[in-house]
């Protein structure tokens, strides 16, 4: 039976040091989301002082399809699928990681091993939901052109493309269904009339604040803003011409409360109404027990009526 990985007591920019299955040098974390089928957060394991460091990763060496967004709405065929294997495999378990390059732009790349010391990329390439793409001198990666990490990848690649996996499938019409199309400023008023009262599938996209929420919902594809019905929480405010946040007390506990159960989870929601801002009001049910987030936070105090 595979070990998980020990960790020490050192800490490096307040990530835990891995030991046995995980490589030397590596650093321990929880996968806190994942963006897309090749870039995860993972913040530390340690959140005794308050929330954790956090760093954003993309795996070295591959790129997945590119998921749509508000400013840029045109998603690439696969890339739901991608995001959505990946997000299966890691969202909220302790994974090892490395940063093995970092391009002009700041952007992180490394290696992520799961508990059973197994490498993420080379999962998502041979299950066909990424691509082998060896980086380019500008993104700052070690000069030599070949390794052995890079040499398995693109096996792993060539079988995936051989019995047609993932995104390299020979199916008729495949990459038009598996392409979303969201809507990103749905009726909301319509949806209320909809779905009013029921338990409605939805993932996380984000956490506003402890009490605000925005989400896709599922199988339709809305993206909404949901404010948490009954329930007020401390929140962070932010001036966005000078960048700076203030925050109320117990602002940014509250917020990473919410974020570590349920930052993009499966989860239920249901809507009960649309406030003066016109965001819809609801309730989100964890799907575990169908934990009510407001009644939590209200439970430990991180939120009042």
């Amino acid at each position: 039976k595979s070990r998980s990985p020990r960790t020490t007591k050192s800490r490096s920019h307040g990530f835990t040091h891995a030991q046995d299955m995980a490589p030397s040098g590596m650093l321990r974390g929880v996968v806190k989301q994942v963006l897309s089928g090749d870039t995860i957060v993972i913040m530390g394991l340690d959140s005794s002082r308050g929330p954790p460091p956090e760093k954003q990763l993309t795996l070295a060496n591959l790129q997945a399809p590119r998921l749509s967004n508000r400013n840029n709405p045109v998603e690439q065929p696969f890339a739901w699928a991608s995001r959505e294997s990946l997000r299966a495999q890691l969202i909220g378990k302790e994974v090892s990681f490395s940063i093995d390059y970092a391009n002009t732009a700041a952007r992180q790349f490394g290696t992520v091993i799961t508990n059973d010391g197994q490498s993420v990329a080379l999962a998502i390439v041979a299950a066909g939901w990424a691509r082998v793409q060896a980086p380019k001198p500008a993104d700052g990666a070690p000069t030599a052109s070949a390794s052995p990490a890079l040499e398995q990848l693109k096996e792993a690649e060539a079988a995936a493309k051989e019995h047609g996996l993932g995104q390299w499938t020979s199916e008729e019409g495949a990459a038009t269904r598996s392409t979303r199309i969201v809507d990103y400023a749905p009726d909301v008023a319509a949806l209320l009339k909809e779905f009013k009262g029921q338990r409605v599938s939805a993932v996380v996209e984000h956490v506003n604040s402890a009490s605000s929420y925005r989400l896709t919902l599922l199988p339709g594809f809305q993206s909404i803003s949901m404010m948490l019905v009954g329930v007020m929480t401390p929140v962070v405010k932010r001036d966005h011409a000078t960048g700076t946040e203030e925050a109320a007390p117990l602002a940014r506990e509250a917020k990473f409360f919410a974020e570590s159960r349920v930052m993009h989870r499966t989860v239920r929601v249901v809507l009960e109404g649309i406030d003066k801002s016109g965001n819809l009001v609801g309730s989100v049910l964890h799907v575990v027990n169908e934990i009510n987030m407001g009644a939590e936070l209200l439970k430990v105090g991180l939120g009042k009526v």
